[in-house]
């Protein structure tokens, strides 16, 4: 079950990444634009939200050039940053659905790769260049080289920017020197975004199924696994462990001690919906399953619902949020029964700040955004 309506919107949201720490060098820029929140055409069935436990609080439409239309969307606890398919990066205040700033990144013919937040800045990936750029005001902040094709954006440790490129390998970038520190080969490309595991960590995944986790000094080589495809979607961890959902037809659990395999399930078709991992727990749809729930450490399946599929975007008062691309649902955590559901015909996606009993953004096919919060 692909549940892709806008395959843009492929950037993992859950929840807002964590701002990183580190700094990079400053150059000028001008002044960047303020607007209020427009009116947006997207029509809010408010007793249909009511029904998931969610009140509507705005709708937003971030500015986009002409034949533009949303091609990522980031949701942190204080801000949205949104950017279309022209580069039109906007800033969205999340309390009051203000465009703070917008701005066309770059006149480029080169394909965007997604943004990452860094502190009190948001990095733009294009397939050869990083723009570093001021969340307060929208200056330019730094903009660095990447010396090759970038294929992922990237997680930063510090002023270290760690992405993968098509040469198949792992890269560590010196933001402030606009140096390359380290490589790492991986036997095939590099195609989903890396793994931050903790500040000294990272995982990735090559095309072919090679699977490493590395210490970030020099790099170093913590454990690695070998499957026989790549990820459609994110990796998920908790640190200690790994969790693959795999084009392969399979779901991994692996230790990232011993790159250990401790189970696998699997599956006729390829895994394509973002597994989620909440309490021990990793939530995930495969064809033959429907939505699942499967404890992370023995890989026992706690129950299954075959007829719901989707992404858990969020949990709301102990029970799961989830998107299917058409649908939003409400689903009981212990036994998977379907508690609430409201077709969403005019969204193209859902966002949420953060997993737990966070504020969920509704991205609209007209490209408008409405904020939710949990009731």
């Amino acid at each position: 079950m692909t549940i892709r309506p806008l395959a843009a919107l492929r950037v993992l949201a859950i929840a807002g990444t964590a701002a990183l720490l580190g700094a990079c060098s400053s150059t000028p820029s001008a002044p960047a634009r303020t607007e209020p929140a427009p009116r947006a055409s997207f029509a809010v069935d408010h007793d249909a939200w009511r029904s998931l436990g969610y009140r509507w609080e705005w709708t937003s439409r971030p500015p986009r050039l002409p034949g533009g239309v949303i091609e990522f969307v980031d949701a942190f606890e204080d801000l949205l940053v949104v950017q279309d398919s022209r580069a039109m990066l906007s800033v969205v205040e999340g309390p009051t659905g203000r465009v703070r700033w917008n701005k066309q990144v770059a006149e480029t013919n080169t394909r965007f790769l997604g943004n990452a937040r860094r502190n009190g800045s948001v990095v733009v990936t294009n397939e050869t260049e990083l723009f570093e750029f001021d969340l307060r005001t929208g200056n330019t902040l730094d903009r660095t080289p990447i010396q090759g094709i970038a294929t992922t954006k990237p997680v930063f440790y510090g002023r270290l920017a760690v992405l993968g490129t098509a040469a198949g390998r792992l890269i560590a970038l010196d933001t402030d020197n606009n140096i390359r520190v380290w490589e790492y080969q991986f036997d095939g490309q590099i195609d989903s975004p890396p793994l931050r595991l903790d500040g000294e960590r990272v995982a990735a995944i090559s095309t072919r199924g090679q699977v490493r986790s590395l210490f970030i000094d020099g790099p170093r080589t913590q454990s690695s696994a070998r499957i026989s495809g790549d990820s459609a979607e994110m990796m998920v961890s908790d640190g200690e462990l790994l969790f693959i959902g795999s084009l392969d037809q399979s779901v991994y659990g692996y230790d990232l001690n011993d790159g250990h395999r401790l189970w696998r399930l699997r599956s006729s078709r390829p895994v394509t919906v973002q597994p989620v991992l909440h309490n021990d727990v990793l939530y995930v749809t495969t064809a033959d399953t429907g939505l699942a729930a499967i404890d992370a450490v023995s890989g026992e399946m706690l129950w299954s619902n075959q007829r719901l599929g989707g992404w858990v975007v969020a949990t709301n008062d102990d029970t799961l949020i989830v998107w299917t691309g058409a649908d939003l649902l409400s689903v009981d955590p212990a036994r998977g029964d379907l508690i609430a559901r409201t077709r969403l015909p005019d969204v193209a996606g859902i966002r949420a700040d953060r997993l737990e009993n966070g504020n969920l953004y509704a991205i609209a096919r007209d490209g408008s955004i409405a904020k939710f919060s949990p009731r």
